[in-house]
């Protein structure tokens, strides 16, 4: 076993970036990845060889060991030597689990090389899936360690031949996920390129660019199949068994078999996978080895080995045994030989004869690229983020891609730096506070004099009275008093003078690659003492792309609202030193672009431990301290401002899981809300925010998340609180839904079988500013039948009518505006160009250049399959509502949508930013909106949609998959005020009884707003009106001004329309689903059944685990609000043989209704007349209701019966 390699010939290679492997260790949960970890950490003897998998030494929270999971991702240094040459592994040990994804994101950022790892057994589980997706939109380039291959042996009993079977059908599975990643992306590729070049040559009559397979074949011959599949002949395959320490590749075997056999090593590496066999008679490797009943070369030459190793130690066969190790010339230890534990015999004798170390790391520096290779493609997606082109940035900002390609650490090269997330450590772990190996003060060869004896005496005298008397001094300060008492320094002391600025230090070059270890400067007096209290520290994870990193260079931190065409277009893109001058910009500034920093000290991660480092050259990965006031999770760090912030990392997973923080008193608000910040920095995954109740919310990714979230609050971030967390928040959606044909027993609605008539059309009218119903809204609620309901609003002052309704829109179409919601991010920028009137031509082509061109060809793609779902839905409005689409919400994002109805206004719908003509001023005036005093209302009637989308009427939750029909807006200068009364219909949902005038017309002579004494006055008469039916003129103000009196009436008439639209129609809850796989016994599979359906779960999927006979893989459904607990209670009943795993899979739809009561004879007939069963969506919602403190219709007693509960005298 390697000695431990000192930290300074770590660093000495850190200056050769092509002898540098940076990669990440990528799995499911339980599948080995720390175990593993642990054979390679032994390899650099950090541990001993014999605790590699009992110690997971890179787990080093206490909770992470309690539960056996890995929470964090951390990273260890490492050498490797292959052919005498060495080579640093920056290795990065990953979470599996669902909840920690978004520490996966930020390993493999930081990485250009994966290890995908795969359980023999259990095979591609959901969370491979994900890490393999991750790895590819990275960049990332994988290889593949089949682990765990003794439990096919040991558990599972299979006989080579079976096994190999097994491992080639896992291999498939793996091979599929990649392929099916592989072909998407090369469908996406090839369609952006048809729209590029303009090419319909592939354009059927239809109309449709649907391709044939011919079309595809070309885009697939392209990739090299070589660097895209995994396979054992090509040595990106490793077999490994990590608790037993061994592991190996085919080539391995190929080499040792080639001089027994007397047979080419090109040739067995080729054919000791597949179906190939031997014949000894000609010496011969032929195909076709199941077909003819023979045993492959795998299982011949390899599997049988392992099994027979695995039986002879299995049954202690001491004749065996002592032959196996005279054969492989392997010496064991007595007390290995002596152990009662086999497991101990099989680690020594494995461990020797295929150290998995060797294996594994040898497959890294063969098949995963250095710093040096990579690819122009990632290159240009950290720089671009995949929604801009690289030829639209100034060309001092193109050529940076040559800086990334090159990865050079010359002093001319600028620093190109990602942080990709920030951790905590203790400040007693830095490397100033504790010993250093490296520069510790020799033991002394003879006796302390007395003098010295004295001196130190003295000094802890002082140390002592300065600490009681409250006036704590730093370790200099403390040696200089030292110093001025005894009249000479005391040992060790520290003689440089600490109160000299940084800045006027002599800069130290990065000459020396040796690790040493600092004092680090001294903070600022702009550290606040709560900052002094804290005992840890937060460091930056940070990857280092071109340049050097040191402590003595000032830096730039790129927000994500730094834009380099802001500086650099006037001067048509050539570079200045004026720009790029770190004094010019602040430090400390929240709303600044760039803000300037200088890292205070660098550190080398080595798992739990961190070495002090000078420099930090292109290539490596290292750890920034002094950067927790700039950056906030992540960000990016350069020496020029030409750099436009790197690519933001994607995140598989949200915050689902909410839950109220209340301290323990409220002297410890301010305590808990400055943990909540260090929490919220340290974890990528974790939101926090305070809610319009007073309420401070915390949102984390799941259950296992909030544990450990709460711990970290309490223990870590903000010593000593005392916090309780509410009940979790589950986040619901509202919806409406087509007219149920049914009724609750299934009971057809239109018993009479009579003929349905087309749906009746009616209007109801409601004022802003009257009283609305704040109760549960039953009195509106309820489903609709058939009818299509227009809801008519007027304003506060009655001056402005709006008329609304509402439809479900097809659950396609819904799910087609959520999987494309980063388009319409994209898309919300152009819509606010072509729309606004102060616009021009330059403006907006500038806008639609800034984007790529790839993003436009997606965005016109996704117009087009848009229009094709909305033609094929059964509703006449949505069949030609394309363009009539005026606004998506909530935050112009979300899957509801605006339709402009209105015959008298004519906004131009948001698909007018994708022409390059027509989005002038001009164009839209043209279009009837030529009046610039209308134009500023208008927006008014959008953010009303977007309040009515972000709060639904139901329990104020996210309104999802709602079209909004806005069939008139008009000024009416007589309005029928009885509140109740009917409004006539001309079958358009227009009334006709109503003088009304357009908007443009309003009155523009009384533009200043009321005084509140002349509102009141307003209301007074409008209430007259209704009283005595006389007819008054309203009063119309604010007509003209953006932020006058009538558009905050406008918004909150649109906000109340919708809402009350909603009502009308049968509305739902929409419930948060968890997908969830199971592997059960069929034993244990009757329990597993009976807790899903005490859950609300269902079963969508059971199947036996290929290659299994009693092992049940079962896929169901559960609803989030009832998943609290489901993994313990699992555990629980099943004696811990089944573990779920749980992650967000969809929104469904409730399908009781809220308002539901039971009327009908069958339905109190079959849930009594009492209503004995609950109405669960009823109860969802009156508990969100009850949260966010609004009222809730309930009785507190209902059916109450006389009970005697005192015994007559």
């Amino acid at each position: 076993m390697r000695r431990s390699v000192p930290p300074s010939q770590l660093c000495a290679l850190q200056r050769a970036p092509e002898q540098v492997r940076n990669i990440c260790i990528l799995a499911h949960v339980d599948h080995g990845k720390t175990t593993l970890a642990d054979s390679l950490v032994a390899s650099n003897g950090v541990i001993s060889a014999r605790m590699a998998g009992k110690l997971r030494y890179m787990d080093s929270r206490e909770d992470e060991q309690l539960r056996g999971i890995t929470m964090k991702s951390s990273a260890i240094a490492l050498l490797f030597e292959k052919a005498q040459k060495e080579y640093l592994i920056n290795l990065v040990d990953s979470p599996g689990h669902v909840d920690f994804s978004s520490e996966v994101s930020t390993a493999v950022r930081a990485c250009d090389g994966a290890i995908v790892l795969v359980d023999a057994v259990e095979g591609v589980c959901p969370q491979t899936h994900v890490v393999l997706r991750q790895a590819w939109r990275e960049g990332v380039k994988p290889v593949l360690v089949i682990n765990k291959i003794d439990r096919l042996i040991s558990e599972l009993q299979m006989t080579p031949t079976e096994a190999h079977l097994h491992l080639s059908q896992v291999l498939e599975q793996v091979n599929a996920v990649t392929g099916s990643l592989f072909a998407t992306e090369v469908m996406e590729t090839a369609e952006r390129e048809a729209e590029e070049a303009g090419d319909d040559s592939a354009t059927p009559s239809n109309g449709s660019k649907e391709k044939t397979f011919e079309d595809w074949e070309l885009g697939f011959d392209k990739k090299d199949e070589d660097a895209l599949y995994f396979c054992p002949d090509k040595g990106n395959v490793v077999f490994a068994s990590a608790v037993d320490g061994w592991g190996f590749r085919v080539c391995d075997f190929a080499s040792l078999y080639a001089s027994k056999l007397g047979i080419s090593e090109k040739i067995l590496r080729m054919t000791l996978w597949g179906d190939y066999y031997l014949n000894m008679k000609s010496r011969r490797i032929l195909k076709g080895a199941q077909a003819k009943g023979k045993k492959p070369l795998f299982v011949q030459f390899i599997l049988d080995n392992m099994w027979a190793v695995y039986e002879a130690i299995s049954n202690r066969d001491s004749e065996k045994i002592a032959k196996i190790t005279k054969s492989m010339n392997l010496t064991l230890a007595a007390r290995d030989l002596r152990s009662a534990d086999p497991r101990v015999l099989m680690t020594a004798v494995c461990g020797q004869w295929l150290p998995l170390a060797n294996c594994l790391l040898g497959m890294v520096v063969e098949h995963l690229p250095s710093p040096l290779d990579m690819t122009a493609q990632r290159a240009e997606n950290l720089l671009c983020g995949g929604q801009r082109a690289l030829g639209s940035y100034p060309p001092c900002t193109r050529a940076l891609k040559d800086d990334l390609l090159s990865c050079s650490s010359s002093e001319q090269a600028p620093v190109i730096a990602f942080v990709s997330k920030m951790f905590s450590v203790k400040k007693s772990d830095l490397a100033h506070n504790k010993t250093s190996v490296t520069t510790a003060r020799p033991m002394p060869t003879m006796a302390v004099s007395a003098e010295e004896i004295a001196a130190r005496r003295q000094q802890a005298k002082l140390m002592s009275q300065q600490r009681t008397a409250g006036n704590t001094t730093t370790d200099g300060s403390a040696d200089n008093a030292a110093v001025a008492t005894t009249g000479e320094p005391s040992p060790g002391a520290n003689t440089q003078q600490p109160s000299q600025p940084p800045s006027q230090q002599p800069a130290q070059q990065p000459t020396s690659t040796s690790a040493t270890c600092h004092p680090l400067p001294a903070q600022d007096n702009n550290g606040s003492k709560e900052q002094d209290e804290e005992t840890t520290v937060l460091l930056a994870f940070t990857r280092v792309f071109s340049g050097t990193l040191t402590t003595d260079r000032k830096l730039f931190v790129l927000r994500s609202r730094h834009d380099p065409d802001e500086l650099y277009r006037d001067s048509n893109g050539s570079c200045s030193s004026a720009r790029d001058d770190p004094e010019a910009h602040p430090e400390l500034d929240d709303d600044a672009a760039i803000v300037a920093c200088q890292p205070r000290a660098l550190y080398l991660l080595m798992g739990r431990d961190l070495v002090e480092i000078d420099h930090a050259p292109a290539g490596c990965v290292v750890g920034i301290a002094g950067l927790d006031q700039q950056i906030l999770r992540h960000g990016t760090i350069s020496s020029t401002t030409a750099l436009p912030p790197l690519a933001a990392m994607e995140f598989p997973t949200s915050a689902v899981l909410r839950v109220a923080l209340e301290p323990g008193s409220a002297t410890m608000m301010s305590l808990m809300l400055r943990g909540l910040r260090r929490l919220r920095a340290a974890d990528p995954a974790v939101e926090y925010c305070m809610e319009s109740s007073g309420e401070c919310v915390l949102s984390t990714a799941g259950e296992v998340h909030l544990e450990r979230c709460l711990d970290d609050l309490k223990a870590i971030y903000a010593p000593g609180l005392q916090v309780s967390a509410s009940d979790p928040i589950v986040p619901f959606r509202e919806t409406v839904v087509p007219a149920p044909e049914v009724d609750m027993v299934n009971e057809s609605i239109d018993k009479d079988g009579a003929a349905r008539t087309a749906p009746a059309q009616t209007t109801t009218t409601s004022y802003a500013g009257q009283q609305q119903d704040d109760g549960d809204g039953a009195a509106e609620g309820g489903d609709a039948g058939g009818d299509v309901i227009v809801v008519e609003q007027y304003t506060a002052d009655h001056s402005v009518v709006l008329r609304v309704r509402a439809l479900p829109l097809p659950d396609d179409i819904t799910a087609h505006l959520e999987k494309h919601a980063h388009l319409l991010r994209a898309f919300a920028l152009l819509t606010a160009s072509a729309i606004s009137s102060s616009t021009t031509t330059e403006s907006t082509a500038h806008q639609r250049a800034s984007l790529r061109s790839a993003t436009i060809a997606e965005l016109i793609d996704f117009k087009r399959q848009l229009g094709m779902l909305l033609e094929q839905s059964s509703n006449d409005v949505l069949q030609t509502a394309l363009e009539s689409i005026i606004a998506f919400g909530p935050s112009q994002v979300g899957p509801n949508n605006l339709l402009n109805c209105a015959e008298d206004y004519k906004r131009p719908s948001v698909w007018k930013c994708l022409n390059t003509e027509d989005t002038t001023a001009a164009a839209v005036a043209a279009n009837g909106v030529a009046d610039s005093e209308i134009r500023p209302l208008q927006n008014s009637i959008l953010h009303g949609f977007q309040l009515a989308t972000l709060a639904g009427p139901l329990c104020e939750e996210p309104v999802q998959g709602v079209c909004f029909v806005l069939e008139t807006w008009s000024a009416a200068s007589e309005c029928n005020t009885g509140g109740g009364s009917a409004v006539k219909s001309n079958g358009n949902g227009l009334s006709t009884d109503t003088d009304r005038r357009s908007p443009q017309s309003l009155p523009s002579n009384e533009s200043r707003a009321p005084t509140a004494g002349e509102d009141s006055a307003i209301e007074r008469d409008q209430s007259s009106v209704s009283r005595d039916g006389a007819e008054h003129p309203l009063p119309v103000v604010g007509a003209v001004s953006t932020y006058g009196p009538l558009s905050g009436q406008l918004m909150s008439a649109m906000k109340e329309a919708c809402r009350r639209a909603m009502l009308t129609q049968p509305a739902r809850i929409m419930v948060a689903m968890y997908s969830c796989e199971i592997h059960a016994t069929s034993e244990v599979l009757g329990r597993v059944y009976a807790v899903l359906g005490r859950r609300g779960g269902r079963v969508v999927l059971e199947d036996l685990r290929p290659g299994s006979t009693n092992v049940f893989s079962v896929r169901a459904l559960v609803p989030v609000a009832e998943s609290f607990g489901f993994a313990t209670e699992i555990r629980k009943k099943t004696s811990g043989s089944a573990s779920p795993q749980l992650f967000f899979s969809h929104w469904e739809a409730m399908s009781s209704d809220p308002f539901w009561v039971p009327t009908t004879e069958e339905e109190l007939l079959h849930f009594g007349e009492k209503a004995d069963s609950e109405n669960q969506a009823r109860l969802y919602m009156n508990a969100v209701r009850r949260r966010k403190g609004l009222t809730v219709s309930e009785k507190i007693v209902e059916h109450a019966e006389k009970q005697r509960t005192i015994m007559r005298s």
